[in-house]
């Protein structure tokens, strides 16, 4: 670092001391973001900035492909040595809906930071935000780019899993619905068949399409009372306490290792985390800090983690390496949340398996009984007219 690094004065990057020009928001280089890097510096080093009033910006739409390629080509633009708005002016978003362009370099221009300028259009969760935070902060954002590209392409990954793993059970719930009322097209009409088989069919349709199309595109601020009610839901419950830990965990983690100050590193860990059992209380674990006590020990109030967790943390507070301890912490629970979303779709097809085929086994015992019982009238009748 140069020996007096101001931020509005110097030509040259607090982070790296490549030469740059004078007025500039990033660094060409090492892609850290001079507004985020404050942390780092002096008192004496830095020039107050007013902040501006967040604008109402209408929000841009991107599929988890999109965000995932979005991601990707931003990282790669950085690690050819690009500026974000040497990236954001180049061809790379020529195949994203036309409003991106438009926004970012707006937003670039005004002075906002690119987690900023993400964040206002919904385009990124809190928990990309603040990774991206901590990414400008440490001068790699590169890093934190192809971080929340992987974590998209593991998301689509998911989802496509958990698609064919209840596609099975639904090819034979539909199976079931058109081949079993078959009869009735004949003994009550094509209208009668029609109106008992095309409503599960159409139910079933417009739920995958819901799945697959509508809840993607939906904001996080829009899926939030969903995920609030799911949370008193076992074991969706517990599925999301073991995603919002991951989620505290790593973005912890991105903080401590940017060099951000623990107050600042636990409120964005919080936030991130988006959960009930934490980030209302983010204060309190940073007052405890600030009286002297241990992470650790912080945490332990708030019983979001097991002793298991907290000896870990604690044990890397005692060793200087809690940007390492903390990774392990994630990948543990983030484990857990994806064996427990397993369970719960095994489980889900496990119940329309066994629904669909006791549907069928009733219906061939019904038509066994009913075409019986016909025969049995019928030589009933033969009897008595003999």
């Amino acid at each position: 670092m140069g020996s007096q690094p101001v931020i509005a004065g110097t030509p040259v990057c607090p982070a790296c001391e490549r030469a740059r020009d004078v007025g500039a928001q990033e660094c060409p280089f090492c892609g850290v973001v001079y507004a985020r890097y404050r942390p780092r510096l002096p008192e004496s080093a830095l020039e107050p900035v007013e902040e501006a009033p967040t604008p109402n910006v209408a929000r841009i739409r991107l599929s988890l492909a999109e965000s995932e390629r979005f991601f990707t080509c931003a990282a790669q633009a950085l690690e050819a040595g690009l500026s974000l708005s040497q990236f954001v002016d180049g061809p790379a978003l020529g195949g994203f809906p036309a409003p991106l362009r438009g926004h970012l370099k707006s937003s670039l221009d005004a002075g906002s930071t690119f987690s900023d300028a993400l964040a206002e259009a919904q385009i990124t969760s809190r928990a990309d935000t603040a990774l991206l935070a901590a990414g400008e902060t440490q001068g790699k954002l590169a890093g934190a780019l192809t971080t929340l590209a992987m974590r998209y392409e593991a998301t689509r990954n998911a989802r496509r899993r958990m698609l064919m793993l209840l596609l099975y059970p639904t090819v034979l719930f539909v199976a079931s619905n058109v081949i079993l009322p078959l009869p009735t097209a004949v003994t009550e009409g094509v209208g009668a068949y029609l109106a008992t088989a095309v409503p599960p069919v159409l139910a079933v349709a417009l739920i995958y399409v819901f799945a697959a199309f509508v809840i993607p595109r939906l904001s996080p601020r829009a899926l939030a009372p969903v995920r609030d009610a799911l949370g008193y839901v076992p074991p969706i419950s517990f599925i999301l306490v073991a995603r919002a830990r991951a989620t505290f965990a790593e973005t912890l983690a991105a903080g401590v290792s940017a060099g951000l100050s623990m107050r600042l590193a636990v409120q964005l860990a919080a936030d991130a985390a988006g959960h009930k059992r934490i980030t209302p209380q983010a204060d309190d674990v940073v007052s405890a800090l600030e009286n002297g006590s241990s992470l650790a020990d912080a945490l332990r109030a708030t019983g979001f983690y097991a002793e298991t967790d907290l000896a870990l943390i604690g044990h890397g507070e005692i060793v200087g390496k809690l940007d390492e301890v903390l990774p392990r912490v994630q990948a543990e629970h983030a484990r857990k949340a994806r064996a427990l979303t397993t369970a719960v779709i095994i489980g889900a097809s496990v119940v329309v398996l066994t629904a669909v085929v006791v549907t069928i086994a009733i219906a061939i015992i019904d038509g066994f009984s009913a075409y019986f019982g016909a025969m049995n009238n019928s030589i009933d009748g033969l009897f008595q007219e003999l």
